[in-house]
């Protein structure tokens, strides 16, 4: 807390530190309130948030395929060290690494079909007939 010099055993000095209480708290929700609409704006125009993908791209789509065909996250996970595929850093595979990665595909998938269905919206608005 910041070291203000307020003597809290007045009346006066106890209303300026809550005062300063209650702006910091008051500070802390908008601060938190934008960084949300800020990355609700992003995800709303197809923007993917996290970490950027570093694996290779046909890594990932082998991973979710086998796991669309059914296979377990420790078959998969089994079947890339027998192959010799390494993960992003190196190790070995490990069922809760394709549990991740399967995860992260999904979310790609669902992302890309919100982008077009937006796509879509946008291109049938009246502002969007009008000027064509």
């Amino acid at each position: 807390m910041l070291d203000l010099g307020i003597d809290t055993t007045t009346a006066s000095g106890e209303l300026v530190a809550n005062v300063m209480t209650a702006v910091s708290q008051w500070e802390r929700k908008v601060i938190g309130e934008r960084t949300s609409a800020a990355l609700q704006t992003l995800k709303a125009s197809g923007k993917r948030l996290g970490r950027p993908v570093a694996l290779p791209e046909s890594t990932r789509q082998r991973i979710a395929s086998e796991r669309r065909l059914g296979s377990t996250y420790k078959a998969i996970a089994d079947r890339l060290n027998a192959d010799d595929i390494a993960t992003v850093k190196g190790g070995p595979w490990h069922a809760a690494t394709v549990a991740d990665v399967v995860k992260s595909v999904e979310l790609d998938e669902q992302m890309a079909v919100f982008v077009d269905a937006n796509m879509l919206i946008e291109s049938d608005s009246p502002a969007t007939v009008a000027a064509t």
